[in-house]
This record gives C-alpha cells, structure tokens and sequence, in this order.
C-alpha cells in the first residue's frame, strides 16, 4: 500500500485529480475515493466499528439465550451428521450472530417506519418479528450468505443509521472534500484520502480474502447518491472474519500484505491546509450544496465561509 504525504493543498488536489495520470487513460470507473478527516481512521463501516456494534446490540441483547440455544443445537446436528451441518470455528460465534440479528432488527424497524410515515414503499419483509428474522439462523450459520445491501440500506445509511456499507466517490474531489470540511475536527489533524482500484480477479482475490464486493445502489432513486456520484464496498467475508478472529478487518488491513496490496492508496494532507484545500475545491464547485442539493446545505456552506483564507483577509465581492 502506498501512502504518500504531502504539506500542500494544492500539490495534494493535483495529485488527486482525475486528470492526473496516475489514475491511467482509460475514462471507465475504475479507481474509487474515500475521504477522511481525520488520517488515522480506519476503513471500516459504521456498522462494524465499537459505537456501531454497541448500536446494533442494543436491538438483539433481549435475544440471546435464544441464539445460544440455535448454537448449541447446530454443534449438536454437526457432531451427530459430519458433513451435513457446516458449524464456523470461532470464539466470537455468539457476538456475531447478536450483531447479525440486531442489524436485521434493525433495518426492519427502519423501513416499517419509513414506510407507514410514507417515506418509501411497503415491503412484506417490514412486517416480520423478530423470531423470523431469526429462523434464517440456521442457514446463516451454514452459507455465511453475510449482510446482503439493497435500496433500504443504502436510505439508511445515508441517514445515519450503522450499516455495512462504506461511502465511496468516483470523484476524487468529493473526496477530499468531506475530508476537508468537517468543522468537528481540529484544524491541525491530518486528512486523508484513500483510492482503491477496483478491478480485480475474482478466483485469486476470494482466495486471499480481499475481495471487496462494489455495490453501485440507486441512485436514480437517491439524490444524494446521484449527486455525489457515490458507490460502496463491502467486506464479503466480514462476519466469517470476526467469527475466526474476533474483529472486523478493515480494508488496509486486508491489503496491507496482500499481493493486492498496491491497489489501495493514501494520500495525506497536513491538517494546516485543511482551509486552503476548501477554498480550492469551493472554486471548483463543490460544496455542501451541490453534494447535498438541500436548503440546510446552504447554512453548512455559509458556515464554512469564515474559514476560508481569502474570506478571512477581508475580500467581500
């Protein structure tokens, strides 16, 4: 994994940018960025770092005896029936399926009120309780068919709530621009963003658990998607990883010493040109307004333009 640093705003947008060669001459949508305002966060969705899990627990907890006893009952079938029953190895079997149920639980109770508040549509699923959500547990536990994203994941992470889902961007500048404009960090933390490239080779790549599934949303049907011309990967292999080591990986992790490990970049800029990066992508038209096409967007836009150097020295017109 390359990580190149760099001490200013400009050098660090040019390099970034689309335009530069380093992104090769074919015009597909190949590379992917991410931003981050803070250089040592790790590329991990929410879902799946500790206030996620603590989130998502909260709705599953009440359940648990009931999912030690599906466990139990597994080991049971998969000592009697070798090779029937597939059981996961793992200490952390019992947190992950809590995780599973709470994420279900969820996102179920999300769309129910999403839909009966006439946010989207009905769906038969937003009707069950939480025993059959839990039916899917024995297949689960044999498939590892993991957490599989669809139009209702991607409003609910949009929205805030924790989901397995990781916001990426195929512009560059979009990127840096949520790295750079978060006015909850201190202006002296380094900022980062990161760019994967996304092709790959299935056979090898599942092999050596770094396959990263690309899930390209709706955005016909998402403004915000559509706007910040988003996309989002998922860790395939996630819940099999905590099972086996009791965390989830993030992505560098998992490219770090892999053969792969050169698809995944780090550009780091000095958190004291923070402000002048604004100003630079605010001259070329990205700010929250137009990633956020929303009145409330406008009042984060105005708020960012104390900020700015220019702004700051007094010039007005």
């Amino acid at each position: 994994m390359l990580i190149l640093n760099f001490n200013s705003a400009s050098e660090f947008l040019d390099e970034i940018k689309l335009t530069n060669k380093r992104w090769g001459p074919q015009l597909g949508y190949r590379w992917i960025f991410r931003g981050h305002s803070n250089s040592d966060w790790k590329l991990l969705p929410s879902a799946f770092r500790p206030s996620g899990i603590e989130r998502l627990l909260q709705y599953s907890q009440k359940h648990e005896h009931r999912i030690q006893e599906r466990i139990e009952l597994l080991k049971t079938k998969a000592m009697g029936h070798s090779g029937i029953v597939k059981m996961p190895r793992g200490e952390s079997l019992l947190e992950a399926g809590l995780i599973w149920l709470g994420y279900r639980i969820m996102l179920r109770e999300f769309g129910r009120l999403a839909s009966v508040s006439g946010f989207i549509p009905w769906e038969p699923r937003f009707g069950l309780n939480n025993f059959d959500i839990q039916s899917e547990w024995n297949s689960w536990l044999s498939e590892f068919p993991g957490l599989q994203p669809d139009d209702l994941t991607t409003t609910a992470q949009h929205y805030g709530l924790p989901t397995n889902l990781l916001d990426w961007t195929y512009d560059s500048r979009n990127a840096a621009f949520f790295a750079c404009a978060d006015l909850q960090q201190q202006a002296t933390t380094d900022i980062a963003v990161w760019a994967i490239d996304t092709y790959f080779e299935p056979e090898r790549e599942i092999e050596n658990r770094s396959f990263m599934w690309i899930w390209y949303g709706n955005p016909a049907a998402n403004e915000r998607l559509k706007s910040q011309r988003g996309v989002f990967t998922i860790n395939a292999f996630a819940i099999e990883e905590f099972i086996q080591t009791g965390q989830f990986l993030d992505i560098s992790q998992k490219y770090r010493d892999s053969e792969f490990s050169n698809r995944l970049l780090k550009f780091v800029l000095a958190g004291s040109e923070r402000n002048r990066l604004i100003e630079l992508l605010w001259r070329e038209g990205v700010t929250w307004t137009a990633l956020f096409p929303e009145v409330r967007s406008c009042v984060c836009d105005i708020e960012l333009l104390p900020t700015l150097p220019s702004y700051s020295k007094g010039c007005d017109d």
